[in-house]
């Protein structure tokens, strides 16, 4: 220091710089509906073991254990070390091909480069979506539906439109709704077949009036198929691009349901375009991009899905099985639900694991309010459902038919005996909760 610097005695206290750290606001807005009202819902009655029917997880239970050689054929892939390394972008070349096999229309072969390998049905969902959400545009959706198609348009941008699903009419969509609902900036229609929470199994008449719809609108169907030929004796199952021959499909399965493995999260989209619509679009080439993101889901599960979904073809006896028990169970839910009064099954279902439920206004006043009914329930009898207003259905809940029957007598003598406490009006009274396209 030179003879003439003189070192101030006070110097200014040291500004400390903050973390510039900030939160997403796109990730912060996210809301799943289902995760919020089950969270308000309090606590179940610590006297009595909570039954829940809330759960739409086939393997939740134990009584629906996945068919031996699905395991067998994931152990195999397993000790043989195949799908230890990375996986395509979009999926495994033969796990492609055995999708394309598996949902190809008659003599209409899907290319395997069409399809693309996703983490369950919900990823592919979201990447369908999001393929599709330039800015500015809207989507149809059924209501009731399933919220997480709304949570996902929240996140891109897209507004949710939503379309009356008629549950005196067996769920079916209504056309003119739909129609009434479009416009320049609607990018798709959403069909939820066989369906949830409603539980319907589509026509092919129906299936065949909702594709010349969306024929009229020029707008491409995404066919969430996740529960696909999980139907009732007497019913058969019918996929939207079976029957369009003009209108691009994203179609988008899983073996969650089907093969009762939600955990192993494989999924697809196969995209059935035909007229090559959406590849000259760029939109296939979008989901081309969308996949390099993720690489595709667990390489395990793919290397094994060739012989899951071979199996799943040639072993119609394991399915027949399974959806009976899931039938025995559905029409002991029903006949139980029809003998409480103010209770209403609002359609009966024809597949999938789903049925709702409709409360009378009348005969339970104040608690016709689905989540404080259903708040209730838990509190005081430890019965665990999900409200209507987790899937626009205000006024209904929904109870999961794949939990065993015993749990299912055991939880509807506990609803039966919550209702006779607080009913106070006899049966046939009006349902005011619900609107006049879901009764």
């Amino acid at each position: 220091m030179s003879s003439g610097t003189v070192r101030d005695p006070h110097p200014p206290a040291r500004v400390e710089k903050k973390w510039n750290v900030r939160p997403s606001e796109a990730s912060l807005g996210i809301v799943n509906p289902i995760r919020e009202l089950v969270e308000r819902m309090g606590k179940p009655n610590p006297d009595k073991k909570v039954v829940s029917l809330a759960q739409g997880d086939p393997s939740a239970y134990g009584n629906l254990p996945p068919n031996p050689r699905f395991v067998e054929a994931v152990v195999a892939c397993t000790t043989s070390g195949q799908g230890n390394g990375y996986s395509p972008s979009s999926g495994v070349e033969k796990a492609r091909v055995a999708v394309a096999s598996a949902h190809s229309p008659p003599n209409r072969p899907v290319p395997p480069h069409h399809v693309f390998l996703t983490a369950g049905c919900s990823q592919g969902l979201e990447k369908a979506i999001s393929s599709l959400a330039f800015k500015g545009c809207n989507i149809l959706l059924p209501t009731p539906g399933f919220p997480l198609y709304e949570t996902i348009c929240s996140f891109y941008g897209v507004e949710p439109r939503f379309y009356s699903l008629q549950g005196c009419k067996r769920w079916e969509a209504n056309a003119d709704h739909i129609e009434a609902l479009a416009d320049d900036n609607t990018t798709a229609l959403l069909v939820c077949n066989p369906g949830n929470p409603t539980g319907q199994n589509y026509s092919e008449q129906h299936i065949r009036s909702l594709v010349q719809v969306a024929d009229r609108l020029r707008l491409p169907i995404i066919a969430d198929e996740v529960y696909a030929d999980m139907v009732f004796a007497g019913e058969t199952f019918t996929s939207v691009a079976e029957i369009s021959h003009t209108v691009p499909v994203l179609s988008i399965g899983a073996v969650s349901k089907r093969c009762l493995v939600p955990g192993w999260r494989c999924g697809w989209i196969v995209v059935h375009d035909r007229n090559n619509i959406l590849a000259d679009a760029n939109v296939i080439e979008a989901l081309v991009r969308q996949q390099m993101i993720t690489l595709g889901p667990c390489g395990l599960i793919q290397e094994a899905l060739p012989t899951i979904l071979h199996q799943l073809k040639s072993d119609k006896k394991w399915t027949q099985g399974v959806m009976a028990e899931l039938q025995r169970s559905a029409d002991v839910t029903i006949s139980r639900i029809q003998a409480i009064p103010g209770l209403k099954i609002i359609s009966e279902p024809q597949g999938a694991m789903y049925v709702l439920v409709g409360i009378s206004d009348s005969t339970y006043p104040g608690l016709s309010d689905d989540v404080v009914f259903a708040q209730r329930l838990m509190e005081e009898e430890s019965v665990v459902v999900l409200p209507g207003k987790c899937f626009r259905a205000p006024g209904t809940f929904r109870i999961c038919f794949a939990a065993p029957i015993a749990m299912i007598e055991e939880a509807c003598d506990r609803l039966a005996e919550f209702c006779q406490r607080l009913s106070v009006s006899p049966p046939g009274t009006p349902f005011a909760g619900l609107s006049p396209d879901h009764l």
